[in-house]
């Protein structure tokens, strides 16, 4: 009974000390801590609990920082402040180590076995070649690489052919501004329509982006994966 007076700091005699301490936001910023202690575990029996194929609603909600007085909550919001510190330009032949290694860990964070990411790991070719020879950009933040994609043209056809982001940074939007640049290089070099082969588990990123699934397509390592394509005629 007492949280709501000590909230609202309405007509009640605290002791200066405790005035000073400003009791009010140091309850709100409690509550806020336990909330996404409780929404972080949420959220990673949701990435490895995926049996039965299915997703709470309430994954998709992300908590972002706040301020004295003000909870934000948000489906699907970006992080301004990481924002801001992004940088995308384009990848080097010398960054080849790196976006690999990048790659695996992204791929891993969605808890694949060990043998089976084992696999994964060496049919990945992401050679010197590979950057000199398609459209590789990385996003830099901080002076490290945060995350970075890859297009590969097929006529008018532009297959964003990697895109992955630090396991650290994500739900930063850096993921968001990654695709937004993708998509617009692509315009720029006169594709009609993107493609991705989607890992199931960021299907529901690239729908919120405006693709829609095409279909399925067996891979290499005997999966069936999602199709996603957009049409950039309707971005333009």
């Amino acid at each position: 009974m007492l949280v709501i007076p000590l909230l609202l700091g309405y007509g009640y005699a605290f002791p200066r000390a405790v005035k000073q301490a400003n009791l009010p936001v140091i309850l709100l910023s409690g509550l806020i801590a336990l909330v996404n202690g409780l929404m972080e575990e949420m959220l990673w029996r949701c990435r490895v609990g995926q049996s039965s194929g299915r997703r709470s609603h309430m994954c998709c909600l992300t908590f972002q920082g706040w301020e004295p007085g003000f909870i934000s909550v948000r489906e699907g919001e970006v992080n301004k402040n990481t924002m801001q510190k992004v940088e995308i330009i384009r990848a080097g032949p010398e960054d080849a180590g790196q976006l690999k290694t990048i790659a695996v860990a992204a791929k891993a964070y969605w808890g694949y076995p060990e043998d089976w990411m084992a696999r994964w790991a060496d049919a990945v070719r992401i050679t010197p070649e590979y950057i000199r020879e398609n459209e590789v950009h990385k996003a830099m933040k901080d002076g490290e690489i945060a995350g970075w994609y890859a297009l590969v043209y097929q006529d008018e056809l532009a297959i964003l052919d990697h895109m992955w982001v630090r396991p650290d940074l994500i739900r930063r939007g850096i993921g968001r501004r990654l695709f937004n640049h993708a998509v617009q290089g692509a315009t720029a070099n006169g594709a009609r329509q993107i493609e991705t082969e989607s890992d199931p588990n960021a299907v529901g990123f690239y729908q919120h982006m405006g693709l829609r699934l095409a279909g399925k397509r067996k891979t290499d390592l005997g999966r069936r994966i999602p199709v996603m394509v957009m049409d950039l005629r309707k971005n333009n």
